[in-house]
């Protein structure tokens, strides 16, 4: 079934959800900051409108837009520094419950699991390591005891052709982690499971994106480097062999199972050599 939609934001997730979105049928209104973004989004197929949610923190409740939507998907990440995010996401799911908006979709981070080794899963314990990793885990919290029916995904690191981790390191020297494991998911992928989750309605849960496969820090980097033309890193641990606890692994199968889905890219390192 079709649904309205809003998506808070409109930056490197953000815009091209909305357009695949909208593609789908539903009714896509995402929302920027910037007057500069209005006129070249509005022809990617779904309106949009300027919302600044820091400012409404400071604002009384009366001022704050009227919005028309069904499902709220929170897309924007906490800027560098940022002291007050979890103000600025309470104050978006407040926005939606003003409005009787009934689902609430919250893009989280696997930072959330910062400070955890071994295998993490949807059942492990948030343990961050920054104030804003610990303000993502308190909003998922306030957020699944609301009148929301939400849903969390907690995503891994972020790549595509342009975001291309072959930039990531390149040129970088004597660093540790060789053989940690890789935790990355790609943007189709980062999309697919969104509307898996908005398909089937799979509210209430904290889910994970990540993909399947999990080769090193060393093998993949310097691969990814050498694939750009760029010097690829190097590193002072290489023939450490890391104790399965020394190194994190964040296995979504149990989400990919739940929602029937299959990872469009699930080898990183066969995905590098297309690149």
């Amino acid at each position: 079934m079709n649904k309205n939609i809003i998506v808070i934001g409109s930056g490197w997730l953000g815009s091209p959800l909305s357009k695949a979105l909208a593609q789908s049928g539903h009714k896509v209104t995402a929302t920027t900051t910037s007057t500069d973004k209005l006129a070249p989004l509005n022809e990617q197929g779904f309106d949009l409108i300027l919302l600044n949610s820091q400012k409404l923190i400071q604002q009384d409740q009366a001022m704050w837009p009227q919005i028309n939507a069904d499902l709220m998907i929170i897309t924007i990440p906490p800027q560098r520094g940022q002291t007050d995010y979890f103000e600025q996401l309470k104050v978006l799911a407040q926005l939606a419950l003003n409005n009787k908006v009934r689902q609430l979709l919250f893009i989280s981070s696997s930072s959330v699991w910062a400070n955890c080794h071994g295998m993490i899963t949807e059942q492990t314990t948030a343990n961050p390591m920054t104030a804003t990793g610990q303000a993502m885990v308190n909003f998922s919290q306030w957020l699944h005891q609301s009148a929301l029916d939400a849903t969390t995904l907690h995503l891994t690191g972020l790549i595509n052709e342009q975001r291309h981790p072959g930039r990531f390191l390149a040129g970088k020297s004597a660093l540790s982690q060789a053989n940690a494991a890789v935790n990355l998911i790609h943007q189709q992928d980062c999309i697919g499971l969104i509307e898996r989750i908005i398909d089937k309605q799979y509210w209430g849960h904290q889910a994970i994106g990540c993909a399947p496969s999990h080769p090193t820090r060393r093998e993949f980097y310097i691969k990814a480097a050498q694939r750009l033309g760029l010097e690829p890193p190097t590193f002072n641990d290489a023939g450490i062999v890391q104790q399965e606890n020394d190194t994190k692994i964040i296995n979504a199968q149990a989400t990919a199972t739940a929602l029937d889905y299959h990872y469009q890219i699930s080898d990183l390192i066969k995905w590098l050599h297309s690149t």
